[in-house]
């Protein structure tokens, strides 16, 4: 997952959990940095964006424009 370069995800089998391996400096952390899970907390977010302009957009394009704004003023004909 490029999200969280230069780390990559491996499984601890004495603890039982999951850990991050830095490739660049050799360093293992049980949490990503912080600037990281920055990184993928907006890219989840911008994907929930994009998720609902797409699902506007294909209901627009499959409901007639009359019904949808009847819909929006409450008028539900």
């Amino acid at each position: 997952m490029e999200l969280i370069l230069p780390y990559t995800v491996h499984f601890d089998e004495q603890w039982k959990r999951f850990f991050f391996y830095n490739t660049l400096n050799h360093d293992s952390v049980w949490e990503l940095p912080t600037d990281i899970q920055e990184k993928i907390k907006n890219y989840y977010e911008e994907m929930k964006k994009q998720k609902e302009i797409l699902s506007q957009k294909v209901m627009t394009d499959f409901i007639p424009a009359e019904k949808i704004r009847q819909n929006q003023l409450g008028n539900h004909y």
